[in-house]
């Protein structure tokens, strides 16, 4: 398949893609609004022999910069509810010397990152 033809069908789905994706959304909170108008954890409902569960949930953050004011505040048992994830600061990482991270470099495991793409039309 020649690049023009691939760049025009990526386009296309890309297109359609998020027209889908913004649609379920859609549907789905309409949909169990429908059916659990008072939903809370996990709800089943049967319509014309299929079989819909939705689980309700909320998200909860940690502000990082708030945590570190109190953090030496909270009893132990609030700090146990707390998973401090480490993560690479690439920029950093990227600034030290291969001797420098050596040590690092003995916990750090890479994998292929799915690629990134921009496509803007050029306007003449």
């Amino acid at each position: 398949m020649n690049v023009d033809k691939l760049l025009s069908e990526y386009m296309t789905t890309k297109e359609l893609f998020d027209q889908y994706k913004k649609k379920e959304a859609e549907l789905r909170i309409e949909l169990l609004s429908a059916l659990f108008p008072n939903g809370a954890g996990t709800e089943k409902a049967t319509v014309n022999n299929i079989e819909v569960k939705g689980k309700f949930g909320v998200n909860y953050k940690l502000s990082a910069i708030e945590l570190d004011e109190i953090y030496p505040l909270l009893s132990e048992k609030e700090q146990e509810c707390i998973i401090h994830k480490p993560s690479l600061v690439m920029k950093m990482y990227n600034s030290l010397e291969e001797e420098e991270r050596s040590q690092l470099d003995e916990c750090i495991t890479t994998s292929p990152a799915m690629p990134s793409i921009s496509i803007k039309e050029i306007e003449e």
